[in-house]
């Protein structure tokens, strides 16, 4: 080995892998901490990283306007509803008292028990009346929660906390369009109240065994159903849903990801308060130990953040993909006519940066629970869709331009019917997002993640920077490698001892394009060296098409 080749340690020896940072809440608060994901397993993460919240909810047990619930979380089966019922202790010791009073028949020992463990208040009352043989009240149902970002805090005013309230949460799948919530949920419930209602206190004869058996099974019902809603606000408050989208999300990447040796996964627990800081600060690193994309699975309105991910991602040679609500974009699904654009959204496309930025838009669906009678639906960022479908990409090609058309499709974790009905069509993102719409879009500089019609892929037409440049501009996969080829250079150049000839620079270069990626087709990657006029020089690169999405010719000063 020549002497040039042995002070040029690592960046043209070995094929570096494909990295992700990917950026959003882990913990409550987050803690702004860095941590390799990558050759770790899921559960270990989350034991090191340990997610747990404090939250407050509407009290529909008791008699108290709240109740506060610490849920914490070590597992990724944790953040269903059966085991977050298991590791609250008054849910778990609620699910044992029905069991046991469904088993034995005997509603007797049944109030007092109640009463130790929830005091006095709307579970106490409504099962004294399901004893009693009173009828219950018709419920009126809340919209069910639905956990996609960041909910806002439901308040005692509008969740309530009687026995109204518990029919109303625990029955009901979401179901979107603005539909009549209310109506559906008694459309649900009116056997089961109808059932309450048919044991009143006009029957004077003495109950037999199987009337006692039925009436411990309405109870047990009762309490079950209880549960289940309070279980469902524990999980729509803002702090639990933060969570739960998050890590349900980076699973959906991991699930994707191919083994460490072709792409590695850091994660920054980080929100928006402090993104930009901590993220310039893994940006910093050396050219080839930054990473080669960044996902913020975080709702970024604020103009003045976005320019400033944008401008990083330039200084840094970094694409930055990060999810920016409708209204900051004017670019809502659905809409007949899309309205104006947004004056602020339009002065931020002009500026150079935003080619290496990236709105994602129309959120992946992560779960779809059904247990019992209660059924929700968990949206998180389409940030984390994407980076699901490039690492999948990155597993079957070797590189990330294998993510669009039918080729490109992705099995979501879950998918959901769109009109709220078991009948309905099912689609795999929150909004149904055809071909010509992700496109009309994509001219507003949105990345908008679809999904096919009746399935569980998403599918993506477009990847579409923010920069208004046209078809002049990268997409999303070709500005991940002209990215790397950039920061390949620079660290060609920074390495290149003072005594190497222009011979010997061409040579390496030469070699390098072999080790651009630990794995793509021969002949996919061509880096050449130039001089120009002045005598300077530079490297040009040539990405074809199999790994980039569409080939691609790039150059650099050296």
């Amino acid at each position: 080995m020549d002497k040039v080749a042995l002070e040029m340690p690592h960046a043209v020896g070995h094929a570096r892998p494909l990295r992700w940072l990917v950026a959003a809440p882990f913990s409550v608060p987050p803690t702004g901490r860095f941590t390799a994901a990558s050759g770790e397993r899921f559960q270990s993460l989350m034991s090191r990283l340990g997610p747990r919240a404090t939250v407050e909810i509407p009290d529909g047990l008791g008699a108290g306007q709240t109740r506060r619930i610490t849920l914490a979380l070590g597992r990724p089966r944790d953040f269903r509803l059966t085991e977050v019922v298991k590791r609250i202790d008054v849910l778990a010791r609620l699910c044992e008292l029905a069991d046991g009073v469904e088993r034995s028949g005997a509603t007797e020992p049944v109030l007092r028990k109640l009463e130790a463990l929830v005091g006095k208040g709307a579970l106490l009352d409504a099962t004294k009346r399901v004893i009693d043989g009173e009828p219950a009240p018709d419920p009126v149902a809340s919209p069910p929660p639905v956990a996609a970002s960041p909910p806002s805090s439901p308040t005692p005013e509008q969740e309530g906390t009687t026995v109204d309230a518990i029919f109303g949460k625990a029955d009901l799948a979401p179901t979107s369009g603005g539909g009549d919530v209310a109506a559906a949920a008694k459309s649900g419930l009116d056997a089961f109240v109808g059932a309450m209602r048919s044991g009143g206190k006009g029957d004077a004869k003495p109950a037999t065994k199987s009337e006692d058996k039925a009436l411990a099974k309405q109870v047990a019902r009762l309490i079950r159903r209880a549960v289940d809603a309070t279980a469902l606000d524990v999980m729509a408050s803002p702090a639990i849903a933060t969570l739960e989208s998050s890590w349900r999300g980076l699973r959906m990447v991991v699930s994707e990801a191919p083994g460490a040796d072709d792409l590695a996964l850091d994660m920054l627990d980080s929100d928006g308060n402090e993104l930009v800081s901590r993220l310039r600060h893994r940006l910093d690193l050396p050219p080839m130990d930054r990473p080669d994309a960044v996902f913020v699975a975080l709702s970024i309105a604020s103009p003045e953040i976005l320019r400033a991910l944008a401008e990083l991602g330039e200084e840094r040679s970094v694409p930055i993909i990060v999810e920016v609500p409708d209204t900051a974009t004017g670019a809502r699904l659905g809409d007949d006519e899309l309205p104006p654009v947004p004056e602020t959204w339009a002065q931020l496309r002009e500026l150079s940066a935003t080619t290496w930025l990236f709105a994602a838009s129309n959120a992946v669906v992560l779960a779809n629970e059904e247990v019992g009678e209660t059924h929700r639906v968990v949206f998180g960022s389409p940030v984390w869709g994407l980076a699901a479908m490039l690492s999948a990409s990155v597993n079957q090609t070797g590189g990330p331009g294998q993510v669009f058309g039918r080729a490109g499709a992705l099995v979501s974790p879950a998918s959901y019917a769109l009109d709220g009905s078991a009948q309905g069509q099912t689609i795999a993102t929150q909004r149904l997002a055809t071909v010509d719409q992700q496109r009309a879009l994509a001219e507003r500089g949105v990345l908008v993640l679809g999904s096919e019609r009746g399935s569980d892929r998403l599918r993506l037409a477009a990847a579409p920077t923010v920069h208004a440049g046209g078809r002049h501009d990268l997409q999303l996969p070709g500005r991940i490698l002209a990215g790397r080829a950039a920061r390949f250079a620079k660290s060609i150049r920074d390495e290149l001892p003072p005594h190497a000839t222009d011979q010997e620079v061409a040579a390496r270069i030469t070699e390098a394009s072999t080790n651009f990626l630990p794995r793509s087709p021969r002949g996919a990657v061509a880096l050449t060296v130039r001089t120009d006029e002045d005598g300077k020089l530079g490297v040009e690169a040539s990405i074809g098409a199999a790994l980039a999405g569409t080939s691609f010719e790039f150059s650099s000063d050296l």
